[in-house]
């Protein structure tokens, strides 16, 4: 007895389909929190210079994330997971469909990506941080709820995101 995606899947997408309202939430969820991200974390990069944190500092919150988004496509590549609808996945009919060649699903970038900004902010504004960590979640069940990971692939994008922006806090 072990857990089922796609029935997993049609079920939550049933839901949405009976409700175009509530589908179309979902994705301008998805679009909507992807762009604050890179809002809050170009905010975060002045934010820092403008309080003079020290070029180290500076040099830590650019470089995590991107060390983080250097992980990701190591993983991806060491880890050639289809997307759930692909044919070599679980095939399943998403709500939004990925375009482009990259058809790789683990770790999830946008979860890797707003778990390390979120981790980020936490010796800054660490208010502001539970906040993203929320939001990151939020953006982890819309990604799940379109049909674009599996859990597992958001699950390892969030633990990614984390481990990679944790030693900004011991840095601060």
């Amino acid at each position: 007895m072990g857990y089922d995606y796609k029935k997993t899947y049609e079920k939550s997408a049933a839901f949405y389909a009976a409700r175009p309202w509530a589908k179309r939430t979902l994705v301008l969820v998805n679009y909507a929190l992807t762009w604050l991200f890179i809002a809050v974390y170009a905010a975060l990069v002045v934010y820092a210079w403008w309080a003079k944190s020290g070029a180290w500092k500076i040099g830590a919150v650019i470089g995590f994330p991107v060390l983080c988004l250097c992980f990701v496509g190591v993983l991806r590549r060491l880890i050639p997971r289809p997307r759930p609808y692909s044919e070599a996945g679980a095939n399943i009919r998403p709500f939004i469909q990925k375009e482009g060649n990259d058809n790789k699903s683990f770790p999830s970038r946008h979860l890797a990506s707003a778990f390390v900004i979120a981790s980020a902010f936490l010796p800054l504004l660490p208010w502001l941080s539970g906040v993203l960590y929320a939001l990151g979640c939020v953006l982890g069940y819309a990604r799940f709820a379109l049909g674009l990971h599996y859990p597992s692939d958001l699950l390892g994008g969030a633990v990614l995101g984390l481990l990679c922006g944790l030693p900004i806090f011991w840095l601060f």
